[in-house]
């Protein structure tokens, strides 16, 4: 029980997962690119997805598929 949080740190590559004031998780992450760099600020999860549909560069690809990530 309680609200789960997440925090990242793009330096250490690093998402730190709270559930209240708890550390229960800490995972490493990918980052941006430079052109493209990973955003800064607070954000709220508004819908989670199962088994989304990954939109690529070459168009949509369904999930389970090798290409999609």
């Amino acid at each position: 029980p309680g609200d789960l949080s997440i925090e990242v740190y793009r330096d250490a590559r690093l998402v730190l997962v709270y559930c209240g004031e708890h550390l229960v998780r800490v995972h490493g992450c990918a980052i941006g690119r430079p052109e493209k760099p990973t955003p800064v600020g607070q954000f709220e999860i508004g819908e989670k997805i199962e088994r989304p549909v990954w939109h690529g560069p070459a168009g949509p690809v369904a999930y389970g598929k090798p290409d999609n990530p």
